[in-house]
């Protein structure tokens, strides 16, 4: 074993606030971070569905086309 490795064993055993602490952060970080990305998701998806609606919209038809022509 090299001397400069961490046993986290033994060397964080008086420090299981500190570690809990730090893990519960971690945990409510991705929670949030979860909450985000799917409202995110949630509006791009109605964006686009909107966007090909426009599109939709405005497209020629096919007997404006050939009115046109």
């Amino acid at each position: 074993m090299i001397e400069n490795e961490t046993n986290w064993g033994t060397e964080l055993w008086d420090q299981y606030d500190n570690l809990a602490t730090h893990t519960l952060k971690g945990i409510e970080f991705l929670e949030r971070f979860g909450h985000f990305i799917r409202d995110r998701a949630t509006i791009e998806t109605e964006y686009a569905n909107k966007l090909r609606r426009l599109a939709k919209t405005y497209q020629p038809r096919k007997k404006d086309e050939e009115e046109n022509q």
